[in-house]
């Protein structure tokens, strides 16, 4: 910014510090082409002139004025005001409509030739209002070097101008004008103001706001306060202390120790939980908990999970999963990617991926398919674009649905950077598979069985995508369920030294915490572009086009609704698979 812009801004927001002021501009367009004016001498001498007017009444109804092209340039001014002391009480300035039409003027002095073919001017609507404005200025220097004026066109147009003076005098004493040389050039000037809408009051209202509703949302999650603060820094710019952080938590009545939730609603909450079929430890049903917002201890939820699901944590306390050893570097240093098929011959394809140094959940998505590697591919595109670049490596199995993202993964790295391998060496995501099969899809397993043991499902075409209509947005849900909380989970300390312990969206957003940075490699939008070209990605419709539309036509006729659960899909799939019978 010049020096002019400095100084002027300076005095302008002290005035609008001293006093409120409201201003309001709908639009303004202003547009100046080419002006050109050329004074070589002019001389004037008047002796003397004396004017008097008693009454004088102007009234313009609209004035239109159109600039097409203004350039200013400033090569050399100096200002300097030592005081100046500005105070307005009020001021109203209202015009509904002036036109000013000028077609022919013509003004000659010796060597100076003015010459305005047309001029209009138009002014719709104009609202100035000051209740009061303050400017002091103890010191103002303005120093410009060169100005440039070039104005192409101007056009003017007045409608309607009434003058009236009932009586005029003019008195003039003594004038002498004299100009050697004036050169005004303008080249191009061009300012648009839409809409602009002032008030200082409500921006630190706004702020508080915006900030207090991420504190919630930080809160809600579980977080620790030192977490929420770094989040708060890094990811949305936000610095504030920890004592403002306890006070707006405070103030918004989010309190860990006090506030506690009722036992009562707690244990039917959790009951929920348990005869849902899920088979949820402890840790993870505090964190459900959390979650909806009820504020528990852990240690109670322990004790209800005893009394209300014995069996489960019995079983739970048999046997325990000796983790193999793992080292990763830091986030994106290697993805884990992987298909879950026990779902697979109901047409249920479930795809996933896992960061293997925080463990957090790349996509763990739903689709009629896992084998096409096309939609794997788009799995993956999504990922790097949402992050803007691509993991250091990324680990998979031998299947053919891995090669189009080993082949993009290769050409983004600039590198051979897709390792494959056996199952048993891709440990991260398949471990992962073992509590996905716990925490959902172990009760999907059982009530499909029980259709196929009923003789409801014989895995023809028909039957397999019935069960992806009414299926499969409500398995996704789920899995985004999982997903979340997943992210969110407190993963607890091991032996092996080489793996981080905490919240895997915390180490793999803020990997500083944990003395690491991030692997991830950045990549061009363009290279991005042309892999998502070779890329099918996930539709709404996913099954046969023909019996997704009778299905439609199905649940229009019948009056039926889009299934939200387990067993509400698989009571809306033996509808439909009866009425596709009675209809063949």
């Amino acid at each position: 910014m010049s020096l002019l812009g400095v100084q002027l801004l300076s005095i302008l927001c002290e005035g609008f510090l001293s006093s409120s002021c409201k201003l309001r501009v709908t639009k303004v367009e202003l547009r100046v082409t080419k002006v050109e004016l050329r004074v070589t001498k002019v001389e004037l001498r008047v002796t003397k002139v004396e004017l008097r007017v008693k009454k004088v009444e102007l009234r313009v109804t609209e004035v239109e004025l159109r600039v097409t092209k203004v350039v200013l340039r400033v090569t050399n001014v100096e200002l300097r005001v030592t005081k100046v002391e500005l105070r307005v009480t009020k001021v109203e300035l209202r015009v509904k409509k002036v036109e000013l039409r000028v077609t022919k003027v013509e003004m000659r002095v010796t060597k100076v030739e003015l010459r305005v073919m047309k001029v209009e001017l138009r002014v719709t609507k104009v609202e100035l209002r000051v209740l009061k404005v303050e400017l002091r200025a103890t010191k103002v220097e303005l120093r410009v070097t060169k100005v440039e004026l070039r104005v192409t066109k101007v056009e003017l147009r007045v409608k309607k101008v009434e003058l009236r003076v009932p009586k005029i005098e003019l008195r003039v004493t003594k004038v002498e004008l004299r100009v050697t040389k004036v050169e005004l050039r303008v080249t191009k000037v061009e300012l648009r103001v839409t809409k602009i809408i002032f008030d200082k009051a409500c921006i630190a209202i706004k702020m508080d706001i915006d900030r207090t509703s991420i504190c919630k949302f930080y809160f809600r999650l579980g977080f620790e306060y030192k977490y929420i603060l770094k989040f708060l820094a890094e990811q949305h710019g936000i610095v504030i202390s920890m004592r403002t952080l306890k006070r707006t938590l405070k103030g918004a009545g989010l309190r860990r120790r006090k506030s506690k939730t009722d036992v009562l609603e707690a244990a039917l909450f959790i009951q929920d939980k348990i005869s849902s079929g899920a088979d949820y430890g402890y840790r993870w049903m505090h964190l459900q908990c959390t979650q909806n917002g009820l504020n528990v201890p852990r240690d109670t939820v322990e004790m209800m999970m005893k009394l209300l699901d014995p069996v489960g944590v019995k079983m739970r306390s048999k046997k325990r999963l000796r983790r193999r050893h793992y080292f990763a570097r830091g986030p994106d240093f290697v993805w884990h990617l992987d298909s879950y098929d026990k779902l697979k011959r109901y047409g249920l394809c479930i795809n996933g991926c896992l960061d293997g140094f925080s463990r957090q959940l790349i996509w763990l998505n739903a689709y009629s398919t896992s084998s096409n590697p096309r939609i794997i591919a788009g799995y993956y595109m999504e990922a790097v674009s949402k992050i803007k670049g691509c993991p250091s490596r990324v680990r998979g199995d031998h299947g053919t649905e891995n090669g189009h993202v080993a082949a993009f993964q290769n050409f983004l790295a600039e590198k051979e950077s897709f390792i494959y391998g056996p199952s048993t060496g891709n440990q991260r995501i398949e471990s992962f598979w073992y509590i996905l099969r716990r925490q959902c899809c172990q009760v999907w397993i059982e009530k499909l069985g029980v259709l196929v043991d009923d003789g409801l499902y014989n895995g023809d075409l028909l039957d397999k995508n019935l069960i992806q209509y009414c299926c499969m947005s409500v398995l996704q849900n789920e899995l985004n369920d999982v997903m979340t909380t997943w992210n969110i989970h407190q993963i607890r300390p091991t032996k092996n030294q080489n793996c981080p312990h905490g919240r895997p969206m915390v180490m793999y957003m803020i990997p500083t915490s944990y003395e690491t940075r991030s692997y991830r490699i950045e990549v061009d939008q363009d290279k991005i572009d042309v892999c998502k070209t070779e890329c099918i990605f996930r539709q709404d419709q996913v099954c046969d086009e023909d019996i997704w539309d009778l299905c439609g036509i199905y649940m229009k006729e019948n009056a039926l609704s889009l299934p939200t659960s387990l067993d509400t899909a698989i009571a809306l799939y033996k509808i439909l698979r009866d009425l596709f019978h009675e209809d063949i």
